[in-house]
Protein backbone atom coordinates (compact mmCIF):
# COMPACT_ATOMS: atom_id res chain seq x y z
CA UNK A 1 0.00 0.00 0.00
CA UNK A 2 1.47 3.37 -1.00
CA UNK A 3 0.07 6.37 0.90
CA UNK A 4 1.01 10.07 1.06
CA UNK A 5 2.87 11.01 4.26
CA UNK A 6 2.31 14.72 3.79
CA UNK A 7 -1.11 15.95 2.58
CA UNK A 8 0.56 19.14 1.31
CA UNK A 9 2.92 17.11 -0.91
CA UNK A 10 1.18 14.03 -2.32
CA UNK A 11 4.41 12.89 -4.00
CA UNK A 12 5.97 12.31 -0.54
CA UNK A 13 4.77 8.72 -0.09
CA UNK A 14 5.29 5.84 2.30
CA UNK A 15 5.33 2.16 1.39
CA UNK A 16 3.32 0.30 4.04
CA UNK A 17 3.89 -3.43 3.99
CA UNK A 18 1.49 -5.82 5.71
CA UNK A 19 3.21 -9.19 6.06
CA UNK A 20 3.25 -12.52 7.91
CA UNK A 21 -0.49 -13.17 7.67
CA UNK A 22 -2.03 -15.56 10.19
CA UNK A 23 -5.49 -17.14 10.04
CA UNK A 24 -7.75 -15.79 12.78
CA UNK A 25 -11.52 -16.01 13.30
CA UNK A 26 -12.29 -16.89 9.69
CA UNK A 27 -10.07 -14.15 8.22
CA UNK A 28 -6.43 -13.15 7.97
CA UNK A 29 -4.34 -10.86 10.16
CA UNK A 30 -1.00 -9.31 9.21
CA UNK A 31 1.14 -9.61 12.33
CA UNK A 32 4.10 -7.73 10.84
CA UNK A 33 3.74 -4.16 9.57
CA UNK A 34 6.63 -2.19 8.08
CA UNK A 35 6.39 1.45 7.09
CA UNK A 36 9.07 2.52 4.62
CA UNK A 37 10.06 5.99 3.43
CA UNK A 38 12.83 6.60 0.92
CA UNK A 39 13.64 2.88 0.85
CA UNK A 40 14.30 2.75 4.62
CA UNK A 41 12.12 1.15 7.30
CA UNK A 42 11.03 4.02 9.56
CA UNK A 43 8.56 2.04 11.68
CA UNK A 44 8.16 -1.68 12.33
CA UNK A 45 5.32 -3.25 14.30
CA UNK A 46 5.17 -6.90 15.32
CA UNK A 47 1.93 -8.06 16.91
CA UNK A 48 1.54 -10.95 19.33
CA UNK A 49 -1.09 -12.28 21.71
CA UNK A 50 -3.84 -11.48 19.18
CA UNK A 51 -7.30 -13.01 19.31
CA UNK A 52 -10.43 -12.96 17.17
CA UNK A 53 -14.11 -12.79 18.04
CA UNK A 54 -13.44 -10.95 21.29
CA UNK A 55 -16.49 -9.37 22.94
CA UNK A 56 -16.12 -5.59 23.16
CA UNK A 57 -18.15 -3.12 25.23
CA UNK A 58 -20.96 -1.42 23.27
CA UNK A 59 -19.25 1.99 23.64
CA UNK A 60 -15.78 0.76 22.69
CA UNK A 61 -15.67 2.75 19.43
CA UNK A 62 -17.47 5.85 20.73
CA UNK A 63 -14.72 8.48 20.90
CA UNK A 64 -16.42 10.51 23.63
CA UNK A 65 -16.56 7.44 25.91
CA UNK A 66 -13.14 6.02 25.11
CA UNK A 67 -11.67 6.57 28.58
CA UNK A 68 -14.77 5.16 30.29
CA UNK A 69 -14.78 1.65 28.80
CA UNK A 70 -12.55 -1.29 29.62
CA UNK A 71 -9.53 -1.84 27.34
CA UNK A 72 -7.20 -4.78 26.81
CA UNK A 73 -4.10 -2.72 27.62
CA UNK A 74 -3.32 -2.55 31.34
Amino acid sequence: MIVPLNPANVTDVADIRLEDYKPVAGGWLAVLVEIMHGGQVIQKEQYSDWRGNVALPADFFVAEKWSDVAHWHH
